[in-house]
Formats: C-alpha cells, structure tokens, sequence
C-alpha cells in the first residue's frame, strides 16, 4: 500500500486546508459523555487542552444493492447518546472527534505547511487503537467497525486562478462549463454537488463545490469537497488501512483529473 501512495502525484503548495479520517462503527450501548471525558483526560494529555461539543452525525452507509437516493442532508438528534466531542490539540491543527458511531481525527492548515497524507495516517491510526485500548479498559468492548470515510477540503482563492465564478471552468474544467449568460445577467455564484462510484462498488466519492467566504470581509474563496467513503468487512487494521488508501487514493486521482493543467502547475504538481 505504500508504495500505491508514493506513486501518487504530489503537490509543493496544495490547496488543502482540511484533511479528515474516520471511520463509522457500531453504536456501544453503554458509552456515555463522561467515558469520552475520562477516555480524554486519561490517555490525551496535556497537548489537547480544548474540548468542545457538536451536534451528532447522522450515520451514512454506501450501499449497492438497491438504487441510492440523493436525499437533503438532516440532522440527527438522540437523548440516548452524547454528542459528538471534539478534542483540539494547543497548536489548533488537530482535532479527534468522537461520538457514539464515530471516530474522525483532522488535520487543519494554519501557518505550518501540509503534512502529507503518509504522515497524517499514522498519527490517525495511534489514536485510534488508543481509543480501542480505553473502551476496553472500560469495559465497554471494542469498537465494531463498518465504514472508513476520508475527507479533503480544498480552498481556491479568487485572484490568481479565477476573477469571477465564470471563471472555475479554467480550474476545474471537468466540473464547470462557461455558463450560459446575456448583457443583463452576470453570474454571481453557483454551488454542485457529484457522486461516483468507486468500482466495482468498493465505495463512493463525493464532491461538492461551495462559493463564499471564510470570514466576514475575508476574501471569496472557491471550496471543493471530495470525501470518499466505503464499507469495512471487518475491523481489523488491515481492513481499514485498505479503506482509506482506497479512498485517498480516489480522491488524489480524481482532483488530478479534474483541474486544469495550469491550475495543476500553479499548485506545484510533482
């Protein structure tokens, strides 16, 4: 598998922001809040100062025995299990999140450059098997896993790639079309979203495209959203480090395919 992964095209300065693993399990029928606070506590340390609560994630599945449907996105609500925690690391760039059915470990850009996908992979594994160690020091069992899940978001920033949302189809010409347009419309904005197949139904790739801002009076940016996602037969490390090459392996492929040739050399593909 790793040579797969140094085989993969590379970039000097990616548009990469976020880079997101998980994998999806089993509800445990005894974990509470309080065992992810003792499991943060007791086996994180000092180096993760902040927790935080979000709102549970509902749970997805690729399935293939029966025709998807492209349903809105909800949000899921339950009194009998603790939201999804998450613990951020005192440099602000990591983050482990952790809910009845979930565990996902980010990478977010600050100022240091992008750590690569091989480097960022061990540290996702480590506490993952620490999170297994503590469940069952805890005497909550193991984790029953079902689905591996790999997320990229990538940030374009309008100025040197594109002026106007007219313009994406230089950057990512596979995805946008110069839109139709008269003198009195001008296109102000657009958002997509895309679904594949990983064949032979080994998972899918999502890709959803959003126009807007970071911040209030910050710059316009364009954010593509490629997350691949797959079932586990089993959940052994073996299984899920397959998985989530696999995806990675997709979603580094499918970004090259995409772009442009001079948006690729703009990043610095090697």
């Amino acid at each position: 598998m790793a040579e797969e992964q140094d085989k993969l095209p590379s970039f000097r300065n990616p548009p990469v922001m976020e880079t997101v693993l998980g994998v999806q399990f089993a509800p445990i029928p005894d974990l509470t809040g309080g065992h992810i606070g003792w499991y943060w506590k007791s086996c994180l340390g000092s180096s993760w100062p902040r927790l935080i609560e979000g709102l549970f994630l509902q749970d997805q599945f690729e399935r293939f025995e029966q025709q998807p449907s492209w349903n809105f996105p909800s949000l899921q609500f339950s009194v009998t299990v603790p939201n999804r925690l998450q613990i951020i690391h005192e440099d602000d760039d990591r983050v482990i999140q952790v809910q009845n059915t979930r565990f996902l470990y980010n990478w977010r850009r600050r100022e240091d450059e992008y750590p690569r996908y091989r480097s960022i992979y061990p540290e996702f594994i480590r506490h993952l098997e620490l999170f297994r160690a503590f469940l069952k020091t805890a005497n909550l069992g193991d984790l029953v896993p079902n689905q591996w899940e790999v997320t990229y978001i990538s940030h374009i920033p309008q100025g040197d790639l594109w002026k106007s949302p007219i313009d994406w189809c230089k950057v990512f010409p596979r995805l946008f079309t110069s839109a139709n347009h008269s003198d009195s419309l001008r296109l102000e904005s657009m958002a997509n979203d895309w679904h594949f197949e990983i064949t032979p139904q080994k998972g899918r790739l999502h890709i959803s495209s959003k126009h807007g801002r970071v911040q209030d009076g910050g710059e316009d940016v364009l954010s593509l959203e490629l997350t691949a996602r797959g079932p586990l037969q089993s959940g052994d490390m073996k299984a899920i480090e397959s998985g989530l090459d696999l995806g990675h392996r997709s979603i580094v492929q499918t970004f090259v395919a995409l772009a442009s040739e001079s948006a690729l050399n703009f990043w610095g593909i090697e």
